[in-house]
């Protein structure tokens, strides 16, 4: 009788975890052209002040229908797309070792792409964790509403500052933009990853470099104009606050 009731006492308690933290959904296209049609929500009442979303300004009106906090959005890590509740998605692969989450940080509008319209750009952080978690790393997003329907343009995700090409800055200038990432970094499709012997050289969330990137949008998509690695002022990133600014806002 005893053993009985540790079981059941066991298998409440797993339910409980499984409850508590849903995965990220299953989906393999990453297809930047795809259509997503316009979603109506009503605004979500949100109890932490520290979830609020940043904004560069009110949403112009092809953006009002459009609900960024409760979004799927596509992710290079398992090709999946992860979908949000309220600005925010946990999930887990293993009840008490792999856990993480993606949250909403800011939503700026600014005409990118020179057709004197604006478009949107969606910034989302992520941290993954394993027998310690990453740093944290930033995914960009830039949509268009085509048609009725949200159309993203382009995207792509830095590093993560515990394991190289964090960010350090990103500035848009009218259709400009100056990426800072640490490390020695290049891209490879949406992501920036870091040279292969970069922890065996400066150990975990450290750098001595930084790598910059120029891009200036030629229509909807950028075009890389200069790529340098530069010293860097600062080692340690435990603590570092990225910085991002724009300033045709």
């Amino acid at each position: 009788m005893k053993s009985l009731l540790v079981l059941a006492l066991v298998l409440i308690v797993e339910s409980g975890c499984e409850n508590r933290i849903a995965p990220a959904t299953k989906d393999n296209s990453l297809k930047q052209s795809a259509g997503v049609p316009l979603t109506i929500a009503a605004p979500a009442v949100r109890t932490d002040a520290s979830l609020e979303v940043k904004q560069s300004k009110e949403p112009p009106p092809a953006f009002r229908r459009i609900d960024f906090r409760n979004l799927s959005y596509p992710i290079s890590w398992k090709n999946e797309r992860v979908l949000l509740k309220d600005g925010k998605r946990e999930y887990y692969e293993h009840r008490n070792l792999g856990n993480g989450w993606f949250e909403l940080e800011g939503v700026y509008y600014v005409d990118i792409t020179g057709d004197e319209r604006e478009e949107a750009m969606v910034v989302l952080t992520a941290v993954l964790c394993g027998v310690s978690c990453d740093g944290g790393s930033d995914l960009f997003y830039f949509y268009s509403v085509e048609r009725n329907a949200l159309r993203l343009l382009w995207r792509f995700e830095t590093g993560s500052l515990g394991n190289g090409c964090g960010l350090k800055s990103f500035v848009l200038e009218k259709r400009t933009i100056t990426l800072d990432v640490f490390n020695t970094c290049l891209f490879k499709g949406a992501i920036l990853e870091p040279r292969s012997d970069l922890e065996k050289r400066t150990g975990k969330f450290r750098a001595e470099l930084i790598t910059r990137f120029i891009l200036e949008f030629k229509g909807r998509e950028p075009v890389l104009k200069k790529r340098e690695v530069l010293p860097a002022p600062q080692e340690e990133l435990k603590s570092y606050s990225a910085q991002i600014r724009i300033t045709n806002d």
